[in-house]
């Protein structure tokens, strides 16, 4: 028996519900799903690319850089977003172990 794998959506809201609900985690998850709907973003892509034949027209090529251009620009800030939310759970982790000690 095949299941379908969760949606990018469905793994958001999951991953909502076991963060708190504020916070560096909270946003990490969301940051996450991007990253996901990235990925998924990307699948698309390389399906429609190798769909669209070895000789495409001239729109498939134009809608493949468009979609190629924005997957780089999400991708991009999506790297930046993780530098800020890595070195936040960086300095969350150091405050934890402070309180402990």
């Amino acid at each position: 028996m095949s299941s379908k794998a969760p949606t990018v959506h469905a793994v958001e809201l999951q991953l909502l519900e076991k963060s708190p609900q504020q916070g560096v985690h909270h946003e990490a998850a969301s940051w996450i799903t991007r990253g996901l709907a990235i990925e998924q973003g990307e699948i698309i892509l390389n399906i429609y690319r190798k769909d669209s034949g070895p000789n495409p027209s001239e729109l498939k090529r134009l809608t493949i850089a468009h979609r190629t251009e924005k997957l780089l620009a999400e991708r991009s800030r999506f790297i930046a977003d993780g530098r800020i939310y890595l070195q936040m759970d960086d300095e969350f982790e150091r405050s934890d172990e402070n309180t402990i000690q």
